[in-house]
């Protein structure tokens, strides 16, 4: 119950709304349309009302909105928050793991940031995340580069990394580095010539990887580092996961004249980019289940 003045008179009003953790479950579903609707539901059916949500030319958080009366992400968001954080789990990715490694570079504008996916699971861990300081600090501010490629190299001696994407843009000289270190140690490829190099300028491979990014989200097929208490904690992972949260959920979508394109927030996109690298094995099944095989194919090609 809530009380709103208007004018010299109160309003009262029941705010109802129901909550359903996994709306792919639809008892779940109904017995929150049952909380959300109340007395309503007498005269309502609520067979439609679940065909009517499950309509796939309705968006989810759109759903969630109008059908259980839940506060939910803006409209032109990426990620459901709610989604999202169902995903974290409280674990670091240890020392000599199966992971893939996804990097996307700035230089003085924008964020950048080192990433891991454990093959296993799908598991994400931020390990790195450059970021330009707010005010006056970020006057003349530019990346450490060679901070950057310790981050790398630390990954690889931590971690059996089976594969590595990035994205050379301002970052040329550097990808060419690794990949003379790293390229022929790495199992699964971006292509056979350059094993290290997934250009994140095509729209519809973009497209593509978001979409499914964001589809294992929804379906809890992934879960990233992090924790609920992360201010309560001097644990570097926790930072680093709320870092993470910040960046994936100020994605935006954004329509073309064509057709709507899941697109990311330019100034604060790269964490999201480098875990569509990272996962990229993952999402595409090129890499086997368990920990330690890998698919004798390379990856050629877009997500």
């Amino acid at each position: 119950m809530g009380r709103k003045k208007r004018g010299r008179s109160g309003l009262v009003y029941d705010h109802r709304h129901g909550v359903c953790k996994d709306l792919k479950d639809e008892q779940q579903l109904r017995a929150a349309l049952r909380d959300a609707y109340g007395d309503a539901m007498h005269w309502i059916d609520e067979d439609t009302l679940v065909d009517d949500f499950y309509d796939l030319r309705n968006d989810s958080a759109d759903g969630k909105r109008y059908f259980l009366n839940s506060r939910t992400s803006s409209s032109d968001a990426l990620m459901d928050s709610d989604a999202w954080l169902l995903c974290r789990r409280d674990e670091e990715i240890v020392a000599g793991e199966f992971v893939t490694l996804g990097f996307d570079g700035s230089i003085r504008d924008d964020a950048m940031a080192l990433t891991a996916c454990r093959v296993s699971d799908g598991h994400l861990h931020l390990l790195g995340v450059w970021e330009k300081p707010e005010g006056p600090e970020g006057e003349g501010w530019q990346v450490d580069r060679e901070a950057v490629d310790s981050a790398v190299a630390r990954a690889f001696d931590r971690f059996d990394v089976c594969g590595f994407y990035c994205d050379p843009l301002h970052w040329q000289d550097y990808v060419d580095a690794w990949t003379r270190d790293y390229g022929d140690d790495v199992r699964v490829r971006a292509t056979q010539a350059r094993p290290l190099e997934w250009w994140t300028n095509r729209p519809t491979a973009m497209e593509q990887a978001l979409a499914r990014f964001t589809e294992a989200v929804e379906d809890k097929g992934l879960s990233w580092c992090g924790t609920d208490k992360a201010g309560d904690t001097d644990a570097d992972y926790a930072r680093k996961g709320v870092t993470l949260t910040r960046h994936v959920l100020n994605a935006k979508r954004r329509t073309t004249s064509t057709r709507s394109v899941r697109h990311l927030h330019k100034s604060r996109r790269k964490p999201l980019k480098c875990l569509l690298r990272s996962l990229r094995p993952q999402l595409s099944r090129t890499v086997c289940g368990r920990a330690g095989e890998a698919c004798s194919r390379d990856v050629r090609g877009g997500c």
